[in-house]
């Protein structure tokens, strides 16, 4: 290797101020210039410590104590600040928001060039680059408060590349993405490795993403866990379970057999499976044809109705929504899905007041909105903030789930047991005289909703869930969800994950340009392709690999079974 590494930290570690444990133990790091680095683990192992310090966020505006070194190109960063980095590497956080300040999209991706001093037409040239990279060249005069969270995303991320720096530090860019988004994000990444040799390393807790990266690295308790290829290390399956991360299913063997997403011949298909061990076993497929979920077609009258709904929000050229109707069923469990900026938000704000339609009606229980107060909605439709830290503002887990309760004067002794069942019910019982900052984000995600609970809705509507969890951290979220939902709550989710819409979701509604282009089950909408693309959404992997087969498969557990692979599919 000619010159210095891209990134060389030697010894580092790193204990927050105020903190019992360290966040970062005797770290040793090598990156070459030109590789994706890939930087996995679970909630809280540290991964995020080590990018502020990379990124010499520590120790210049993160205190604490600090050991070893960081070496950016053979530059230290305990001797240089971030602006002196400024132009060599760039940060997109996992708090993308925090980053964005500016009034129009196009001035926020020129204020760092503009900050190097660079002539007017390099500045103008660079924000046209970036934003066209991001595909944000359209909407480069919005405000982008109106911008939706994916968008946001890829506007911070705009404003990092509009600086060409060598080096880019991305911390969980793909949480707030659909799928289509997700997966150019990541193109993006290698496009720049390829295109301008830069370097990149890239925190997140989507493994499937990663296995195109040059190396990989695993966090646990603030050490290095594991380092190695991306087959060497999401392969094993020791090392997968026990960092709580998402493992690639047995048929990932087979991801090869399907040709940029273009089905093979069945028979092809099954002669290359048989080869590699695995035998088909055709009497179980009219078994999982009708394995839907119970209830998925509801009967009785409608919990919420839309009625030919219109809206425009205000500055914007026509209408997001002309004459949407839908209908929601007590007892569903529904996701939303659909690209970034599509209406799926603003669909379910329509849905518990939040939005007021210019034209039509949305009724809850048989009654108009109009007709009802504020308050009186938020006991029927409770809805959950994408991002948890929106909501949260008291001293105690205890206080912050009670406040509801404590504004509609409900009697003391009743708060305790009501906030005291629902901490139960999320699995924060044992929490409640703590500080909710100092929750990880999934159990901050967690107390948010228990705030909603304690009121008593029996509409729950969660907007991303599982945004930046670890695939741990999602199946305790879904866990709950699912409980809530059986016990009789109506559930309606907004995500961009597929493999929750794959396991969880009785009912789909495919939300782009406005317009349901699909309501059906998972296994149904996921068969519309050409929806589907429009819309961005990429199936799992699991639904892409069994409709090669032939097999209407869901999940990995799904695809096991009708191959005779023994687990737990066998028992589903």
């Amino acid at each position: 290797m000619n010159g210095p590494s891209a990134v060389a930290a030697r010894g580092l570690g790193f204990r927050y101020r105020r903190a019992e444990h360290p966040a970062l133990v005797d770290i040793d790091l090598e990156v070459e210039p030109g590789r994706l680095v890939g930087v996995l683990g679970r909630s809280g192992a540290g991964k995020s410590t080590l990018m502020a310090a990379v990124g010499s966020f520590i120790p210049h505006l993160i205190r604490g104590e600090l050991t070893g070194s960081v070496e950016i190109f053979g530059s230290s960063t305990d001797a240089r600040s971030p602006g002196e980095f400024a132009g060599v590497l760039g940060m997109v956080f996992q708090d993308f928001e925090a980053q964005i300040f500016s009034s129009r999209v196009d001035i926020e991706a020129a204020f760092g060039p503009e900050n190097l001093g660079l002539s007017r037409r390099e500045i103008i040239r660079r924000v046209t680059d970036s934003l066209a990279f991001t595909g944000l060249e359209l909407k480069a005069h919005r405000v982008p408060a109106t911008l939706s969270g994916g968008e946001k995303q890829r506007l911070a991320a705009a404003s990092v590349l509009s600086m060409e720096p060598n080096l880019f530090l991305f911390d969980e860019p793909t949480t707030d993405l659909d799928p289509r988004g997700a997966d150019d994000m990541l193109d993006l990444v290698r496009r720049l490795r390829e295109t301008r040799g830069a370097t990149a390393l890239l925190v997140t807790h989507d493994t499937e993403r990663l296995v195109r990266a040059d190396k990989l690295v695993v966090l646990e308790n603030g050490r290095v866990a594991a380092v190695g290829e991306p087959e060497e290390i999401l392969t094993n399956e020791v090392l997968v379970k026990a960092h709580r991360l998402k493992p690639l299913p047995h048929l990932a063997c087979l991801s090869p057999f399907i040709p940029e997403g273009v089905p093979l011949d069945k028979a092809e298909a099954l002669a290359q499976a048989e080869g590699r061990g695995l035998s088909f076993v055709p009497e179980r497929i009219a078994e999982i044809e009708g394995r839907e979920h119970p209830n998925a077609s509801p009967t009785g009258p409608p919990i919420i109705e839309l009625r030919d709904v219109s809206f425009r929000y205000e500055g914007a050229p026509s209408n997001l929504f002309e004459k949407l109707s839908c209908e929601i069923h007590p007892g569903e469990c529904i996701a939303i899905i659909g690209s970034n900026g599509g209406g799926k938000t603003t669909l379910a704000g329509h849905m518990n007041g939040l939005i007021i339609p210019d034209t039509g009606e949305v009724r809850v229980e048989g009654k108009g909105l109009a007709t009802r107060t504020p308050l009186e909605l938020s006991e029927l439709v409770g809805f959950v903030h994408q991002n948890p830290d929106r909501m949260i503002f008291s001293e105690t887990v205890f206080d912050e789930a009670a406040f509801g309760l404590n504004i509609r004067g409900m009697e003391k002794g009743s708060i305790r047991r009501r906030v005291e069942e629902v901490l139960d019910v999320v699995g924060l019982g044992d929490r409640r005289e703590e500080d909710p900052f100092m929750l990880t984000k999934g159990e901050r995600q967690r107390l948010a909703m228990a705030s909603i609970l304690s009121v008593g809705p029996r509409i729950l509507i969660l907007d991303e869930p599982t945004t930046g969890l670890d695939y741990g951290e999602i199946a305790d979220m879904m866990e709950v969800i699912t409980d809530l939902n059986r016990s009789g709550h109506t559930v309606i989710i907004i995500t961009h994950n597929m493999d929750v819409v794959a396991r969880y979701a009785k009912r789909v509604l495919l939300v782009s340009g406005g317009h349901i282009m699909a309501d059906g089950t998972p296994r149904d909408v996921f068969t519309k392709d050409s929806l589907l693309r429009e819309a961005g959404i990429v199936p799992p992997r699991e639904v892409i690999l069994g409709r090669v087969f032939g097999f209407p498969t869901l999940t990995a557990d799904e695809f096991h079974f009708l191959m005779g692979i023994p687990g737990e599919a066998a028992h589903a």
